[in-house]
């Protein structure tokens, strides 16, 4: 079963996801509309959060493959430029994969 964990890009562990908008893999990242609106106040947590959410169910009709191989390792860690324990897409992605069965442990 998937242990998912979050940490900062500062952090190097071998079963890393990066889920940046800027470098990461686009299929769990978030749009630059999202992070820019966000950051200035544009939208709120519960906006960008149900935003996120629906990203990411279309992202997983788009590209089942990926979250089917997501889904099928022991562990990652999933990474973002965020400081850690601040509201974050890395969480919500991680709450997300739990609802889907995996162990969500938080930040490392």
């Amino acid at each position: 079963m998937l242990e998912v964990y979050t940490a900062n890009t500062d952090y190097i562990d071998p079963d890393e996801l990066d889920v940046t908008v800027k470098t990461g893999n686009p299929t769990f990242a978030p749009t630059w509309d999202m992070v820019r609106m966000y950051k200035d106040g544009e939208l709120s947590k519960a906006l960008y959060t149900s935003i996120y959410e629906d990203l990411m169910v279309k992202s997983y009709w788009d590209n089942p493959e990926e979250w089917k191989a997501l889904l099928a390792k022991d562990r990652v860690v999933l990474k973002c430029y965020c400081r850690p324990y601040t509201f974050c897409h890395r969480t919500l992605l991680g709450n997300i994969l739990q609802r889907m069965g995996a162990t969500f442990k938080g930040e490392i």
